[in-house]
């Protein structure tokens, strides 16, 4: 029963680190200074590993912490709005 109890903690986890990526709009915190996902949610290594299971998320971060977390940076026709890359 603990097994069971300690998947589903994970994956609650997860799902909320998934959710903080998705939702939050990088921030830089001039008190830790350090990059936040948004007011009071810094950067851990959980999300950096999700961002690079998932690379897409991270399409609207800057290019340097691109770079520093290990993704490639966007060409130049990729990083143009979803509708414009249509029209």
């Amino acid at each position: 029963m603990s097994r069971i109890r300690r998947f589903f903690a994970r994956r609650e986890t997860y799902l909320r680190h998934l959710r903080e990526i998705e939702t939050g709009t990088i921030e830089y915190d001039s008190h830790s200074d350090d990059v936040c996902l948004a007011p009071g949610v810094t950067l851990t290594d959980a999300h950096i590993q999700i961002v690079l299971q998932r690379p897409y998320l991270a399409d609207s971060w800057p290019p340097y912490l691109r770079a520093r977390i290990g993704l490639p940076p966007l060409r130049a026709g990729e990083d143009d709005d979803f509708i414009e890359r249509f029209w």
